[in-house]
């Protein structure tokens, strides 16, 4: 083996040696596939937290709400006598009353108490078998009645019917022939209820 000692100032011959690819250019386009990769990835990251932000606050909402509060009115009451034939009325003769109360309420009401008062005569006459059976005929009226702490529930737009204790309705000794198989109705009937 035979070695030539060659200066530094000896250029190569005609020897060449093969191609390296420049490492900056190959570098740089990596670096730069690189940045588009983290660049895209990052975009679709902050699209997609925007997107489920989104998602998230636009769940919510605000708004005005309102109710308007409805109004009741009254019941409405009379008094009749009980309408069975053991307890029908008879020159002389007292029976129960009924309290007849409707409730014209879209809601359900409560009767608590109920004081029906004294009456001389009727409010109305019904069905008699002679016109000459008048209130004033009839000899009929009511005797005083009073209750409270009742519990009493009336159904929306309903009627009930409550029988006081006692025989509160009589009629006259004298009272008209005319009146027989007549209805005998009393206003003045006071009912306090609530709505509940």
């Amino acid at each position: 083996m035979t070695f030539t000692q060659r200066s530094w100032s000896d250029k190569p011959t005609s020897r060449s040696l093969p191609a390296i690819p420049d490492r900056k250019m190959t570098m740089s386009k990596n670096s730069k596939a690189r940045s588009l990769t983290v660049v895209a990835a990052t975009g679709a990251a902050v699209v997609m937290a925007t997107g489920i932000g989104y998602a998230f606050w636009s769940a919510s909402g605000t708004g005005v709400g309102s109710a308007a509060a409805g109004t009741v009115v009254p019941v409405t009451a009379n008094v009749t006598t009980v309408q069975s034939s053991a307890t029908l009325l008879y020159p002389g003769v007292s029976v129960p009353a009924t309290i007849n109360v409707h409730n014209p309420n879209p809601v359900a009401v409560k009767v608590t108490g109920y004081t029906l008062a004294t009456a001389t005569q009727p409010t109305g006459v019904s069905n008699p078998s002679n016109a000459s059976c008048t209130v004033t005929s009839a000899l009929v009226s009511a005797a005083t009645a009073t209750a409270s702490g009742l519990n009493v529930s009336i159904p929306a737009n309903s009627d009930i019917t409550i029988t006081p204790a006692g025989n509160l309705i009589t009629m006259g000794a004298n009272s008209d022939s005319g009146c027989q198989g007549a209805t005998f109705t009393f206003s003045g009937v006071t009912v306090v209820a609530q709505v509940g």
